[in-house]
């Protein structure tokens, strides 16, 4: 929901140290990122909030540089993206289950589950609803050049999951009820794609897509650029 708004201020701050950092391979950074995001899982599971909070801090900020410099320097790759955002999933599942596990209290498990269900679930209708349309723009009976649609973004995003995390971090006493409000902001997600999906999809096989739907052209992501929704958002 802010990651368009707050883009553009991301990429001038971040501008000055990507010049400075021009001589380090592009590599470097997802390496890191991954490193952070490693220490930022263990020490969840340890109960060490303060290393686990600054670690998630450094992989938020390596994952920015990553994608700036490889833009910056026209390294993107689709590989490149697909790890990113796969190593991306992977600390979304497991640092809230380090944290659950350090900090058990009455019904945090079951709301733990409720949040990791509603991840599944809303990112298979991310996934599902690309595919589809997809699949609409490959058809043989689509008119060449037909426009795709993109899918929309949605309530939950990279902002908005960065602080999510953050209060997860800062506020482990409260886990059962934070991880039930962004079950229900995620789930409600899903369904801001599911009502869009229906709206655009309901013309059958024929791949047009209906007057007011907002059709643009697109064309896949790659590494450095930012597809139409992100993070928990996908």
């Amino acid at each position: 929901m802010l990651d368009d708004r707050l883009r553009p201020l991301q990429r001038r701050a971040l501008r000055a140290t990507v010049h400075r950092l021009r001589g380090v391979p592009v590599w470097t950074f997802t390496l890191a990122g991954l490193v952070a995001s490693v220490i930022a899982i263990a020490a969840a599971f340890d109960g060490r909030l303060g290393v686990a909070t600054a670690a998630w801090i450094a992989n938020r900020v390596l994952d920015a540089l990553d994608g700036e410099v490889a833009r910056t320097r026209g390294r993107s790759s689709d590989l490149g993206s697909y790890w990113d955002r796969l190593a991306d999933h992977v600390v979304y599942a497991l640092l809230p289950i380090g944290l659950a596990y350090a900090h058990p209290s009455e019904g945090v498990w079951i709301a733990l589950a409720a949040m990791l269900a509603s991840f599944y679930v809303n990112g298979a209708s991310w996934l599902l609803l690309a595919a589809t349309l997809e699949a609409r723009q490959r058809r043989a009976d689509a008119p060449p050049y037909a426009p795709t649609v993109a899918p929309p973004t949605g309530l939950i995003e990279g902002t908005e999951t960065f602080l999510l995390f953050m209060l997860f971090l800062l506020l482990p006493e409260r886990l059962p009820f934070l991880f039930a409000v962004t079950a229900v902001l995620v789930a409600v997600t899903a369904l801001q794609r599911l009502v869009w999906a229906s709206r655009v999809l309901h013309d059958g096989p024929g791949g047009r897509s209906p007057r007011g739907t907002g059709a643009q052209r697109t064309v896949p992501a790659a590494r450095g650029t930012e597809p139409a929704t992100s993070h928990l958002d996908r």
